[in-house]
């Protein structure tokens, strides 16, 4: 599903936390993602199949942008190899993720 362009009011809650170096906007120590570059994200967060803890650990130490946590609870039940290879039934409780 194609991201909506930019738009600053999606940010506008988290305006007291952005700051800008060298034209990269940052939230505390990490790096706001633009929506063009979001599922090349969450590609690199899933690579390697450790589930939803720890690509939730992965992101919550570098990277940040809107309802971070719900995309990648979708990618990881997207996953058919993760899925498969899971002992435990499918779920979408983003609770194992701490919001970011």
């Amino acid at each position: 599903m194609p991201r909506p362009p930019f738009r600053a009011t999606t940010y506008h809650r988290y305006a007291a936390s952005l700051f800008g170096i060298d034209g990269v906007i940052l939230m505390g120590h990490k790096i706001v993602i633009p929506a063009a570059f979001q599922q090349s994200i969450l590609n690199a967060l899933h690579a390697v199949h450790q589930g939803l803890g720890a690509m939730c650990a992965r992101a919550a130490d570098s990277v940040f942008w809107p309802n971070i946590t719900t995309d990648i609870a979708r990618t990881r039940n997207q996953c058919a190899q993760c899925n498969r290879s899971s002992k435990v039934k499918r779920h979408t409780n983003t609770n194992q993720c701490h919001p970011s």
